[in-house]
C-alpha cells in the first residue's frame, strides 16, 4: 500500500523554498531521478521566487511538499514512479513543482515541492481539506495500474486520524 503524505509544516521562510527544493531534487538520494514543470531544474528555487516576487507574495506559506511512499513489497520501480511524478504534476498545470524519486531508502518515495503562487492569477494555493482528499483520489487513480491501493497522512496521522 501506499501512503500519500501531506507534510504539515508551515514553510514561512523564503529561504525554505531553497532547502526543500535542494532537498527534493538531491542527486545522491534521486539518482538524478527528478522532474518539474514551469522551472528549470538546475535552480527550481530561482524559478520559484522570480514567480513570487512578480506577484510580490512574499509571505505565508512559501511551498506545498508531499510525498508519495511506496510499501517494500510494491513493484512499481524508479522508473514507474517517476512516469508517476509527472503525472502528478500534471494535476496542477497553473504551478511550479518540482519532484525527486528517492530511491536511497528501503522504501521508495517521491517528494515533491509546489510553489504556493499560481503562475497564471498569482492567487495562492493552499491543501484545504476538500483539496487534500481530491489528490488522494487522483493518486489512487494514477496508481490503479499498479494495483497499488492508496492511504492518506497527514503528518503522522492517517485519514482517519489514526497515528
Amino acid at each position: 500500500m501506499a501512503s500519500l503524505v501531506i507534510i504539515d509544516e508551515a514553510y514561512r521562510d523564503i529561504d525554505l523554498i531553497g532547502i526543500v527544493t535542494n532537498y527534493v531534487i538531491n542527486g545522491g538520494k534521486t539518482g538524478n531521478l527528478i522532474g518539474g514543470q514551469g522551472v528549470f531544474l538546475n535552480s527550481p528555487a530561482f524559478y520559484m521566487m522570480t514567480v513570487r516576487d512578480y506577484y510580490m507574495k512574499d509571505s505565508g506559506r512559501m511551498l506545498e511538499h508531499f510525498i508519495l511512499s511506496f510499501d517494500v513489497k510494491e513493484e512499481i520501480g524508479p522508473n514507474g514512479a517517476f512516469s508517476i511524478g509527472y503525472d502528478v504534476c500534471a494535476l496542477f498545470p497553473d504551478y511550479q513543482l518540482v519532484f525527486g524519486v528517492h530511491t536511497d531508502t528501503d522504501n521508495l518515495h517521491i517528494h515533491w515541492a509546489m510553489n504556493t503562487v499560481n503562475l497564471r492569477t498569482g492567487n495562492k494555493f493552499n491543501f484545504t481539506n476538500s483539496k487534500v482528499f481530491w489528490l488522494r483520489k487522483e493518486m489512487a487513480k494514477l496508481l490503479e495500474p499498479y494495483k497499488i491501493p492508496c492511504i492518506l497522512r497527514i503528518g503522522n496521522q492517517d485519514e482517519n486520524g489514526a497515528a
